[in-house]
């Protein structure tokens, strides 16, 4: 999961800069409660207590229309994300068995009601790409402090400590650049080896062209 630390970190920063409120959704698979002292944001946010710690339930989503979707027509996204002023996806950088790697893009599926039909009834990859049309962050940070290199999402498996922090406003660039920070499933990964960012791109979510990119590196 994505490090305390960081979700701390920008939640902070969000406070400082003068943000009305500050709300932090999850909407983990497994227990709630145990998922959040286990990945340690219940510890971490008692130094914050002003940021609201929320857990997604069934009347925080709206139905939504995806508009020129292809493999996802419609779906339920959660109110707090649809209707914030500044939406800030912090996912982890980690393999997974399904989707190849689970970035930004990826990460979304964490903010709609049914995931289930994403695994079961549609094409994984596209409709992670369709949804990427209506839920846009407004910065997305890839959290690759450490990174999950095989056997995700869940794990147990290979684990690298990068000591790196990938932000950018644009969500395929962001999630592009995170393929070369190592190698994922034991492969250096391309855009075209992982279809939902590639088709994202096409969809003119984003830019996947890595060389393109204005980069600035920050050492702190």
């Amino acid at each position: 999961t994505t490090h305390p630390e960081v979700v701390l970190a920008v939640a902070r920063a969000c406070v400082q800069a003068g943000a009305r409120s500050v709300t932090v959704v999850e909407n983990p698979t497994g227990s709630p409660g145990k998922c959040f002292k286990r990945c340690g944001l219940e510890a971490a946010f008692r130094a914050l207590p002003e940021v609201e710690l929320r857990l997604l339930g069934g009347d925080d989503f709206r139905a939504l229309r995806i508009r020129d979707g292809i493999s996802l027509k419609r779906t339920a996204v959660a109110r707090q994300v649809l209707e914030a002023d500044c939406f800030i996806n912090l996912p982890v950088a980690k393999s997974h068995s399904a989707a190849t790697v689970t970035f930004g893009l990826k990460n979304h599926m964490g903010v709609i009601q049914d995931r289930l039909s994403f695994h079961t009834l549609l094409d994984l990859h596209q409709a992670v790409a369709d949804l990427a049309r209506v839920v846009r962050p407004r910065l997305t940070l890839l959290d690759a402090t450490r990174a999950l290199l095989t056997n995700g999402p869940s794990g147990p498996g290979e684990v690298v400590t990068l000591d790196r922090l990938v932000a950018g406003r644009d969500i395929v660039a962001v999630d592009s650049y995170g393929l070369g920070l190592a190698e994922f499933q034991h492969r250096k990964l391309r855009v075209d080896d992982v279809r939902h960012i590639a088709l994202a791109a096409r969809a003119g979510v984003g830019r996947a062209d890595v060389a393109a990119l204005q980069l600035r590196k920050i050492l702190l």
